[in-house]
């Protein structure tokens, strides 16, 4: 009996043994599918790390391109400043030739407007034509030189006009380019931050 109960005994070992062989068997599987997971869950959260790092340095170029687009604009502001103080200085040195242009034909007028054949011809001598044609081509070239004047000083003020007009539009584009730069840079940190929200998942 002794024997027989060894037996049993030894049996019921036999199988202890066999299903704890199981049981660790079971268990090196689950641990071998628990590494597994580790490891790809690890090479997820790399990713996400890596990718995070990536938008990081994105955040930050963006950034220091909104200070750069940012000092454009002041810098354009100040130009159109100018540009248009170069406008109102133009326009001021083409008023004032222009009204003096006026007087001058408003005098002229005044006067009858006699004209340069009608000097000449009341010319007492020689001498006297002589003089009288050197003072008509003198008034002529100061009316030629006025007129030289006022034409620059209406090409002065539309090419300054066009100057600033360039510069508003230079200013605009700007504008726009600081306002994309932004919404991308709004963009990027909501994906940074849900970057973060998975790494604490």
């Amino acid at each position: 009996q002794p024997a027989s109960v060894l037996a049993a005994t030894s049996g019921e070992i036999r199988e202890d043994i066999d299903e704890l062989e199981k049981q660790e068997q079971e268990l090196s599987e689950q641990l071998a599918q628990l590494e597994q997971q580790r490891v790809e869950n690890a090479q997820k959260i790399t990713d996400l790390i890596a990718e995070k790092q990536v938008l990081d340095q994105q955040i930050n170029l963006l950034h220091q391109q909104l200070e750069t687009v940012q000092r454009q604009v002041v810098a354009i502001k100040l130009l159109i400043a100018d540009k248009q103080d170069q406008v109102d200085h133009a326009q001021a040195d083409y008023d004032a030739l222009k009204a003096a242009s006026l007087d001058r034909i408003r005098i002229m007028e005044e006067n009858g407007s006699i004209s340069y054949w009608s000097i000449l011809f009341h010319a007492k001598t020689l001498a006297d034509f002589l003089d009288r044609i050197n003072m008509i081509e003198e008034i002529a070239a100061s009316d030629r030189a006025r007129l030289q004047e006022l034409r620059i000083a209406a090409q002065q003020v539309t090419a300054a006009k066009e100057a600033l007009d360039q510069q508003e539009r230079v200013l605009a584009a700007t504008l726009e380019k600081l306002a994309s730069d932004q919404t991308l840079m709004e963009q990027k940190r909501e994906e940074s931050n849900a970057i973060l929200v998975q790494l604490a998942a």
